[in-house]
């Protein structure tokens, strides 16, 4: 450890360091997902089409290099949808289990505009009895 530190002070050029830092680091994942509830309290979900097994969930995605998670649920329940939503506020935050050293933040929102159209990722939706919400939130 200590030539390592002393190859790192004396021989990394300065110029250089952030580079290797930045490679030489574990990545980080964060993905968030959207909680959208109609006027009777039911929860929405997406048919997606790229899920094996069961392709029914809320709406969800990655959050892309330097961008805010709100602003990344906003886009990508826009491409996946067509709608338009209003973040409210943030549920949860966990540990995503499908995704290594990653985090799922979970968004409390509502759609205030737009109409639905089907995308390369979402065939169509539904609503569903807020009694299964507990599900998705784990």
């Amino acid at each position: 450890m200590r030539v390592l530190l002393w190859i790192w002070l004396r021989h990394v050029p300065r110029q250089l360091k952030p580079f290797l830092l930045y490679f030489l680091n574990a990545r980080f994942t964060v993905t968030v997902a959207a909680i959208i509830q109609d006027d009777e309290g039911r929860l929405l979900l997406l048919d997606h089409s790229y899920r094996s097994g069961s392709t029914w969930a809320i709406p969800a995605g990655f959050v892309l290099w330097r961008e805010n998670p709100e602003v990344a649920i906003v886009r990508e329940v826009r491409e996946e949808t067509g709608w338009n939503i209003a973040v409210e506020r943030l549920l949860r935050a966990i540990p995503d289990a499908g995704v290594p050293n990653g985090m799922r933040l979970f968004y409390r929102a509502r759609i205030v505009s737009g109409d639905f159209r089907p995308s390369p990722e979402v065939r169509g939706y539904r609503w569903e009895e807020q009694a299964t919400m507990g599900r998705f939130l784990r």
